[in-house]
């Protein structure tokens, strides 16, 4: 997981750092399916609903955790670039 993690930091610090106006990001219903609770049907899928580390873990789908992490610390920097 850490190298993906890694790897999406890298390149949104490198985007900042040459001045990128943009940047498009492409995630996965991954990021927020994997939850013991449902999601209702009528509910948008959004930060509030990121997948649950710990039932992704007990049930060994740990490719799910890789993308929770790359699109829960890509949130996390877009934020804090946002209030710089």
């Amino acid at each position: 997981m850490a190298p993906a993690v890694t790897g999406t930091q890298n390149m949104l610090e490198a985007s900042h750092a040459a001045n990128v106006r943009r940047v498009v990001v492409v995630s996965s219903v991954a990021a927020v399916i994997a939850n013991p609770t449902s999601i209702p049907d009528d509910a948008v899928a959004d930060e509030d609903c990121w997948s649950d580390e710990d039932y992704c873990r007990a049930t060994k789908v740990c490719s799910m955790c890789c993308i929770i992490f790359c699109s829960m610390c890509l949130y996390s920097l877009i934020l804090t670039r946002l209030s710089d």
